[in-house]
């Protein structure tokens, strides 16, 4: 997943809908490994989810609830300038092993290679075909944020906060959602 913060995070692959439901529940909440990962540029290995919670409660229950016992977000990076996150999960609780550590790792570089090839205007949608939807719908989600912005007379961070709360409270995808707002301003209403 792309985070060049977290507001404007993308996610660039998951392996299954689950991994996609984990990702937009962090977006959606604002909270979870991914943004304590890209927030402090160190992995987050929480091994247990369900009984630690790792501080983020809301996604610990979301997550629990879907089937995830375990996370674990390694950031990727260029020296300190953490730009992404990997995340993994699985459904049993349990510390990774050395070797899982260091595999994860070997992905976050690889990540770290294929993020920096992924320039505005030089992504090759050959290489990368549903990337340019996933980057569309979270354009989607801020441009819904400043209709928000607009209409409330709130900051962007309220905006973004009230969106994901509608989200979260609707269990609607932020995106779906944020289509609906923009939709309804194109109507008029």
């Amino acid at each position: 997943m792309l985070t060049p913060n977290l507001r404007s995070r993308t996610l660039i692959a998951a392996t299954d809908e689950l991994a996609r439901w984990i990702e937009e529940l962090g977006f959606i909440l604002g909270e979870g490994p991914s943004a304590n990962c890209s927030g402090n540029g160190r992995p987050v290995l929480v091994e247990d989810l369900a009984r630690t919670g790792a501080g983020w409660p809301a996604f610990a229950a979301g997550a629990v609830e879907a089937g995830v016992a375990a996370v674990f977000a390694f950031p990727v990076q260029v020296g300190n300038a953490t730009f992404g996150v990997l995340e993994l999960h699985r459904d049993t609780p349990g510390p990774l092993d050395t070797a899982d550590v260091t595999e994860a790792l070997a992905w976050a570089t690889v990540g770290t290679w294929v993020m920096r090839h992924l320039t505005p205007g030089l992504v090759d949608e050959n290489l990368f075909p549903d990337l340019t939807e996933r980057l569309a719908s979270r354009s989607t989600v801020h441009m819904a944020t400043g209709v928000l912005v607009e209409r409330l007379s709130v900051s962007t961070d309220d905006a973004l906060a009230i969106l994901r709360a509608r989200a979260f409270t609707d269990h609607q995808p932020i995106a779906e959602l944020a289509r609906d707002i923009l939709a309804q301003t194109a109507d008029g209403r």
